[in-house]
């Protein structure tokens, strides 16, 4: 019972809260400047779509694999789920079974 507190506690106590904000993201004069923030934003969406339509391997295999893994997880889920639901209907249906007197 006091394991899982004091692993959590450690875990707390070893971990590092420092923040890292990359310096181009932040303006130099008004941290509330809402259009710096959009732009700086814009700017690197652009610089990502540039790069993965010039056929950067890297991107594109990145969402390739990421896009592979998703579809594989969702068929797994899915059978699981099935056999998941094909249990518990099968396992209710025999508890009814049972106190009706029919098995």
């Amino acid at each position: 019972m006091l394991g899982l507190p004091a692993i959590l506690i450690i875990i707390f106590f070893i971990s590092d809260f420092s923040i890292y904000i990359i310096p181009k993201y932040i303006p130099y004069d008004n941290i509330f400047d809402i259009s710096y923030y959009i732009t700086a934003i814009a700017e690197n969406s652009n610089l990502a779509n540039s790069l993965a339509l010039t056929g950067d391997t890297y991107l594109v295999n990145l969402y390739s694999n990421s896009f592979n893994l998703l579809v594989w997880l969702i068929i797994i889920f899915a059978l699981i789920f099935t056999v998941t639901v094909i249990y518990i209907k099968n396992v209710i249906k025999k508890l009814y079974l049972t106190r009706k007197g029919v098995i």
